[in-house]
């Protein structure tokens, strides 16, 4: 096994992830989203049979641009791709650098608090992004946002947001001291809270914090929490999917428009 496949087959694992400060995008679509934002992969495997224009396409583009381009054989290949049928392409990418003043400019952000299944938090990335959301802070408890599932699910709006997520041991509740300290307020997604179609236009600088999928958000979110909102149902369902609640309150929310 070569060492370029080696290093790539640690990313699989959160704790290796952040030490390199690198992971896995599988399939053409979300590396060619990275791409668009600049982030050009370090290593690129390439399945020795895809007979796909998009992924020879993207690996020509790759060679061009320095990255080191593999070839594998589709068994190869399933050493580090997460999907039974992968598409025939894997590339180690850099994360995104994160501002330094995350929080300094006018804008609507979203708070994860221990939201555990991937494919919820990628959605609810992949519904920031469309709604003009600035960024996403992420607390202890919540899956890694650089899983292989999380970003899949994304759909390359891993690569249009900032993304804040405190490392194992670091104080999580800072980004959201720091957020109040500029004058950001915290709505917290709630079943019990008043209908999101009742309430007023946000203001510049807010937040919205949703839940764990059984236990809701954490007595530190809540306490710095000024609003409480939710989707007002009339069937009988007895409540929505987390990252559903949480594509109707983000279009809500930026009805206004995504300021600038």
């Amino acid at each position: 096994m070569s060492a370029a496949l080696t290093r790539a087959r640690k990313l699989l694992q959160s704790r290796n992830r952040r030490r390199a400060g690198h992971f896995l995008a599988e399939g053409p679509h979300v590396v060619r989203e990275a791409l668009r934002a600049g982030l050009v992969p370090l290593d690129v495997f390439v399945s020795e049979e895809t007979k796909s224009e998009s992924v020879q396409s993207i690996a020509d583009e790759l060679l061009s641009r320095g990255a080191r381009v593999h070839l594998l054989s589709p068994r190869d290949l399933q050493e580090i791709a997460e999907t039974r049928t992968p598409q025939g392409l894997v590339a180690v990418i850099p994360e995104p650098d994160t501002p330094v003043d995350a929080h300094a400019d006018p804008g609507l952000w979203l708070l994860l608090d221990r939201i555990q299944d991937p494919g919820n938090v990628g959605t609810l990335l992949r519904s920031a992004e469309a709604f003009g959301a600035r960024g996403v802070v992420a607390l202890r408890g919540t899956v890694d946002l650089w899983s292989g599932k999380v970003v899949r699910a994304g759909q390359g709006a891993h690569f249009h947001l900032s993304l804040v997520q405190p490392a194992p041991g670091e104080d999580d509740v800072l980004p959201l001291e720091a957020y109040v300290a500029v004058g950001g307020e915290i709505w917290a997604a709630d079943a019990a809270g008043e209908s999101i179609y009742d309430t007023p236009q946000p203001p510049t600088r807010c937040m919205l914090a949703v839940g764990n999928e059984g236990g809701g958000l954490s007595d530190e979110v809540l306490a710095r929490v000024t609003r409480r909102v939710a989707v007002p149902q009339c069937g009988r369902t007895e409540s929505l999917n987390v990252a559903i609640a949480g594509a109707v309150l983000l279009s809500w929310l930026s009805r206004g428009g995504a300021p600038s």
